[in-house]
């Protein structure tokens, strides 16, 4: 029997609301306006949806709605996604909805978060799930996922080709025997469909790694013209080989990897992706530092237009084939329902990946002095192979570099810019080793200078000596 939640007589008609804003429907008097995204966003681009709490909703169907409303907006025969970014903290969930009755949870959080997530389904009407994917077996992303298979009937369930020593896993993998269903480890490259989304599976390439975020299942799931990158945890590996593939990574709405780690979210990953809007899903004030400043400033650089759940709760995303409709709802949030266990996969790590984490030094240990916020002048572009970095001006403004310095942190090797050196508006610059295949504006060595064997990040620091990006390879 299914698990009711108790939301309470406000929430579930907050939750209501959530379909009908995405349907194009107009509820009484309230005042509702739509925040669209043909081009990239910008906050002068952005309507948040307001509505009137008061206003009276009743919710009949979630299947072939359409009013007047709806039809003026281009919403009656179109293939219409919505994507729910659930408040759980410090973890992971995502369900995405076609408006037909089918339903895709990508991830389900900690164990703490399973009530509030089954309670959400359930004041949505859903008691069947076409799919319950899993993008790796951290606890944040696999915890709640056995009383999501306990609750819901479900079709299929996608998981990661990577195994896991966790009580967690071990009851993922009790619930699937005990209701007969065979799990199913997607390939890059398969095809599927939820109603008249189709959902590609992008990575991961590889089956070797020694990182578990690694593993994790990348799923761009697409209405006729639009659609969303879910990525779990994947880190810069998995990225750089998917980039390296050409595999077509372009997506309006992306899933901000391993909650805004400064070890994934490459700028030739996001480059590649050029999304409208990244959605963070991270909890206030966690231990980890997540999401770091560096991605931050990255998105905000790029013009992508950044929602966190630690900030703005729920996220709700519609996208209509033309139009993106945004709406976030601080109400519904994982407080409301279960404890902050406040569990991340760092806390999980076994032997295997402390181990992998010292071979890899995927975040070496450097002095960071501080951050400029907004920075003029990122780092675009680093080719350790090739031995060359780029760096762009994104200000409307001249930048002198005179007393900068651009630093290999592994290979220990730092080129100080030479006093009077500018970087106009808009402008990049390229610095490369005397080895380097090509040419460039400054030579930073006479050496080889990126090591190639380990992780070997590059880091701009200013004249007064604070660190303005840090471009994690």
């Amino acid at each position: 029997m299914k698990n009711k939640g108790k939301f309470g007589k406000k929430k579930a008609i907050i939750i209501a609301f959530i379909l009908f804003v995405s349907l194009g429907v107009r509820i009484g008097n309230a005042d509702a306006s739509a925040a669209t995204a043909s081009t990239k966003a910008s906050e002068q681009d952005m309507e948040e949806i307001r509505t009137n709490e008061n206003e009276p909703i009743k919710l009949e169907s979630t299947q072939d709605i359409e009013t007047e409303d709806s039809k003026e907006a281009g919403m009656g025969n179109t293939s219409v996604m919505q994507v729910h970014f659930l408040d759980v903290g410090q973890a992971l969930s995502v369900l995405v909805m076609d408006g037909q009755g089918n339903e895709l949870l990508y991830d389900a959080g900690n164990e703490g978060d399973a009530e509030f997530i089954c309670s959400y389904l359930d004041e949505l009407g859903i008691d069947r799930l076409e799919y319950v994917v899993n993008s790796h077996p951290h606890e944040d992303h696999i915890g709640g996922m056995d009383r999501v298979l306990e609750t819901f009937e479900v079709e299929q369930v996608f998981l990661s080709t990577k195994e896991y020593d966790s009580k967690a896993y071990e009851d993922v993998m009790h619930a699937l025997e005990e209701g007969h269903v065979e799990a199913i480890y997607p390939k890059a490259g398969t095809r599927y469909n939820l109603g008249k989304l189709e959902i590609q599976v992008l990575g991961p390439l590889g089956s070797d790694y020694v990182n578990t975020n690694d593993y994790s299942v990348i799923l761009k799931i697409k209405n006729a013209n639009q659609s969303v990158l879910l990525v779990g945890d994947s880190e810069a590996i998995s990225e750089h080989e998917l980039v390296e593939a050409g595999v077509d990574l372009q997506a309006d709405v992306f899933q901000v990897s391993h909650h805004g780690s400064s070890t994934s979210n490459t700028i030739q990953y996001l480059s590649k992706i050029n999304p409208n809007y990244a959605v963070i899903s991270v909890g206030a004030d966690n231990r980890y530092g997540h999401p770091d400043a560096t991605i931050l400033d990255r998105l905000r650089n790029m013009g992508i237009f950044t929602y966190e759940t630690d900030l703005d709760g729920t996220i709700v995303m519609t996208l209509d084939e033309s139009r993106i409709f945004v709406e976030t709802f601080e109400g519904v949030a994982r407080g409301m329902l279960s404890e902050d266990v406040g569990v991340d996969y760092d806390e999980k790590n076994g032997k295997e990946e402390q181990e992998a984490a010292d071979l890899q030094a995927v975040e070496p240990q450097v002095k960071r002095t501080g951050r400029k916020i907004g920075s003029p002048v990122v780092i675009t572009e680093l080719d350790k192979n090739a031995e060359f970095v780029v760096i762009k001006n994104v200000s409307s403004e001249a930048v002198e570099l005179g007393g900068w310095q651009l630093i290999s942190v592994a290979g220990s090797q730092t080129f100080d810019f030479p006093e009077g050196s500018m970087i106009e508006a808009n402008q990049l610059l390229k610095i490369t080793s005397h080895k380097a295949n090509g040419s460039g504006d400054f030579i930073m060595a006479n050496v080889y200078v990126w090591n190639n064997d380990t992780s070997d990040p590059a880091q701009l620091i200013d004249d007064e000596g604070v660190e303005v990006d840090f471009f994690q390879d």
